[in-house]
């Protein structure tokens, strides 16, 4: 059943993150992110469980010890999601800029007050996971 006060709640609690975490370097938040992910695993949380379930279902045949790494890499991936997001969301365009490494098609950014699309796609490097 939806709870608009839970939803607020929530809601405010996210927007109070993302102003406390927006100082921190991109790396910081990275650490912030793993620790979030094994507390969410530790906690047993909603996410933990459907991600379990999800794994339990997908890969059958994999040992459970497979599944829990798994399970530990994705709840902590997805955790850095949500801190790279913050990061995108209040960072100012000046710093997210420090960020890139390779521009291919800049001419485009500059026309895009013109009315012309532009897909922007980011790649990052994997996080070392022990499942395979």
């Amino acid at each position: 059943m939806y709870n608009e006060q839970a939803a607020r709640l929530g809601i405010a609690a996210a927007r109070g993150l993302c102003a406390l975490s927006a100082p921190l370097p991109l790396d910081s938040l990275r650490r912030m992110a793993v620790h979030a992910g094994d507390l969410a695993l530790r906690r047993n949380s909603r996410a933990a469980r459907t991600t379990r379930t999800n794994l339990e279902l997908a890969f059958p045949g994999e040992s459970a010890a497979w599944r829990r790494c798994l399970l530990r890499d994705s709840l902590r991936q997805t955790a850095m999601t949500a801190f790279e997001a913050a990061a995108l969301w209040t960072w100012p365009l000046a710093r997210l800029g420090t960020l890139a490494r390779a521009v291919q098609g800049e001419h485009l950014l500059r026309q895009g007050a013109s009315g012309v699309g532009v897909r922007v796609s980011a790649e990052f490097p994997a996080a070392g996971g022990e499942h395979g």
